[in-house]
C-alpha cells in the first residue's frame, strides 16, 4: 500500500501549503517512492483538492497532513484516507504510521465562514 505525507522542510503540513509531497511504499521499511512538488502551490482556488488528486493519481491510499479545510475533506472523503500528523517531522509520522498509531481525521480543521454583513 502506498501512502503519502504532506511536509513543509521536515514537518508535517497541510495540502494547500505543503511545499513537498513525499511518497511511500507501506512495508517494514516505508520505502521513499516518490518526492515531488506541491501542486497546490502553482493554483488560486481549490490548492488542497489539488494536492489530494495528485496523491491519489499515484496510487495513494492513506494521506498524512497537518490540518484541512472543508472543501478538501470533502473531496477526500470516500477516496483516501487522512491521517492526523499535526506538529509532527517527517520521521516521527515513519515511526507512527508502521505501528498504526496515526488517527484517521475525522472532521476538516479549517472551516469555511461567512465573515461579511449584509445590508
Amino acid at each position: 500500500m502506498r501512502f503519502a505525507i504532506a511536509v513543509s522542510g521536515i514537518k508535517v503540513s497541510g495540502p494547500g501549503e505543503a511545499g513537498e509531497i513525499l511518497v511511500y511504499d507501506m512495508d517494514e521499511s516505508s520505502k521513499l517512492l516518490e518526492s515531488y512538488e506541491n501542486p497546490a502551490l502553482t493554483v488560486l482556488t481549490a490548492r488542497g483538492i489539488a494536492m489530494i488528486k495528485s496523491v491519489i493519481d499515484k496510487g495513494v491510499e492513506k494521506l498524512v497532513i497537518s490540518g484541512i479545510g472543508d472543501h478538501a475533506f470533502e473531496y477526500a472523503a470516500g477516496r483516501i484516507e487522512l491521517l492526523n500528523g499535526h506538529g509532527m517531522s517527517r520521521d516521527e509520522v515513519l515511526a507512527k504510521i508502521l505501528k498504526g498509531e496515526l488517527e484517521q481525521v475525522k472532521v476538516a480543521s479549517h472551516r469555511v465562514g461567512h465573515h461579511h454583513t449584509h445590508s
